[in-house]
């Protein structure tokens, strides 16, 4: 079993849900777009003597899984991600390896090319999904969180002469910040539709303070109570910015995000189902959360399982591992499946 926590460092399931559509808008989507990334190996050549090793184990795996069950959905997506061999893979094809050729990998650059890239196809009443898998981190002073594409992880080395040795860190110029991530969307996105799904570390710092929802608690308990329902639903609406986030996190008026884990939480590898596991909650969400049994699962609905998920079953099993979804947005859903 391979626990391996998706931060850097820096320089059984019972749910009850009557309706949590609050806006159904599936009646006017046109076309729904996604667009996915994920990182394995950050470093394809490691130092002998690394200080840590950056690279993960799954997040190609969730990228190629997740890219596959939108598309499945009726989604047209682009993908980019990395493999446990060090491999980029362009919409599902592979290429070349980053350590020869990194111009196809899911780097910051790309990033950016790849959100513009949708700016002349989408309309207003359209959808877009943002999902990325791999690293995430907190600046120095713990006010901007940062998810990790490749690229952005950087050696140093430490001594005088002889090497003596080598840790990786996450470089924040390489790396997306809230501030940007809500950027990119705003001028590239022509559509309020838009979900961020952010299975990494500190995701939960890209949640805006202005419509906060969050059904979780403050801190993450080992043993909480099962399940969600439509009160603590009703509740979460009505006590907004119930946790700290980054100052310039994502609005949401520029997109729902869900998330893996609050600000200052890490989240984990799960070999036993060899995906993150946040990840694997949530791909079982188009077949198992709609829970009102009108025929779409909605953003809040994914979460509502994903959270209740991950609090009966991995924070019971790894208690000092555990961690909490988060979600934003207001009282305005959307519909994913």
């Amino acid at each position: 079993m391979k626990l391996m926590p998706r931060v850097l460092p820096i320089a059984a399931l019972a749910v009850s849900v009557v309706s949590c559509s609050f806006f159904d808008y599936s009646s006017i989507a046109t076309t729904r777009y996604a667009l996915v990334y994920g990182v394995t190996t950050y470093v394809p050549s490691l130092a002998s003597n690394a200080y840590n090793d950056p690279n993960l184990s799954y997040p190609h795996l969730d990228a190629k899984a997740v890219a596959e069950m939108l598309a499945a959905k009726g989604y047209k997506v682009q993908s980019r991600w990395v493999d446990d061999q060090g491999y980029a893979y362009t919409n599902g094809v592979k290429g070349a390896n980053v350590a020869a050729d990194s111009s196809q990998a899911p780097t910051k650059g790309n990033l950016e090319a790849d959100l513009a890239s949708f700016k002349g196809l989408m309309g207003s009443n359209d959808e877009f999904v943002f999902y990325f898998s791999g690293h995430g981190m907190q600046s120095n002073d713990l006010t901007v969180e940062y998810f990790v594409p490749y690229g952005a992880i950087l050696s140093e080395t430490n001594g005088s002469g002889a090497q003596t040795s080598t840790y990786y860190y996450g470089d924040t110029a390489l790396s997306v910040s809230d501030t940007e991530m809500g950027s990119l969307l705003s001028q590239n996105i022509p559509t309020s539709r838009k979900v961020v799904i952010l299975d990494s570390c500190n995701s939960g710092g890209f949640i805006g303070r202005s419509l906060d929802v969050d059904i979780s608690p403050q801190s993450t308990s080992p043993y909480p109570a099962p399940g969600v329902t439509i009160g603590t639903i009703n509740q979460a609406i009505a006590n907004y910015v119930t946790y700290p986030s980054g100052s310039g996190a994502i609005s949401p008026y520029n997109a729902s995000v869900l998330s893996a884990s609050g600000a200052d939480e890490s989240c984990y590898d799960d070999g036993d189902h060899l995906h993150g596991a946040m990840t694997y909650y949530f791909l079982q969400t188009a077949s198992q959360a709609d829970f009102n049994g009108d025929g779409s699962v909605t953003v809040r609905e994914a979460f509502s399982f994903v959270k209740a998920a991950i609090e009966n079953n991995w924070n019971k099993t790894y208690p000092d591992c555990a961690f909490t979804p988060h979600i934003s947005g207001g009282p305005v859903d959307f519909v994913l499946f």
